[in-house]
């Protein structure tokens, strides 16, 4: 059985290196909600964070890519509710941040239509590191916790998500792409809730190397 598995790996690291193989960076910015969120809020649940990581990508034809990658991501949410205190009748605003940091491994393949213009699609694998929750009243932070102590609930480490979007690649090895992922599991621990990540992506990337092709 090891046998058979190192064949196995040995034809795949074979089929690989025998493609057109690179390696590159990229960043970018997400623009990233929950599910569920907006019908709740009274202002845009979008939460703005930094993304970037390192890929491989290759060539298995002549219009299809397989590009896996590891990227660090923040994402999260906005919480905005309105109130008005009893029995002064001050209007007064809560907000709440709700901002996770995640490691990513997307495994996409993307599909060239001509030579620069792509749409990619796959599955992705988001472990999340730790979440921090700031409360703020008016421009004043309020409350600050991290493990969803108290009244917010705890959040699974590892959840799934489907990833696709589009992209230019360039002949000098820049790369520019936009991506929406639409999470699969839920992410809170909330029984009474199911709410999963919903995130828009902007990058650009550049191939640093490209490994030897052997014919």
């Amino acid at each position: 059985m090891k046998k058979i598995i190192l064949l196995v790996a040995l034809t795949s690291l074979s089929f690989i290196i025998k493609a057109q193989t690179c390696f590159g960076v990229h960043t970018g910015l997400n623009y990233s909600t929950f599910s569920e969120i907006k019908e709740l809020t009274d202002n845009s649940p979008y939460l703005c964070g930094l993304h970037l990581g390192v890929f491989m990508n290759y060539r298995i034809n002549n219009i299809i890519d397989f590009q896996p990658e590891i990227n660090y991501a923040q994402k999260g949410y906005k919480w905005s509710i309105d109130y008005t205190t009893f029995p002064n009748d001050i209007s007064k605003k809560i907000r709440i941040n709700f901002k996770y940091n995640f490691i990513e491994i997307p495994a996409l393949f993307k599909f060239f239509i001509g030579q620069n213009f792509n749409i990619s699609i796959g599955p992705q694998l988001d472990l999340c590191l730790n979440r921090k929750i700031a409360v703020k009243e008016g421009e004043e932070v309020v409350n600050e916790g991290q493990n969803g102590k108290g009244y917010y609930p705890g959040y699974h480490r590892i959840s799934l998500s489907l990833t696709g979007g589009i992209g230019y690649d360039f002949k000098n090895g820049i790369m520019l792409s936009a991506r929406y992922s639409n999470g699969l599991t839920s992410i809170d621990k909330d029984n009474m809730s199911s709410r999963t990540s919903r995130n828009f992506l902007f990058a650009i990337g550049y191939k640093i190397f490209k490994l030897p092709s052997k014919k």
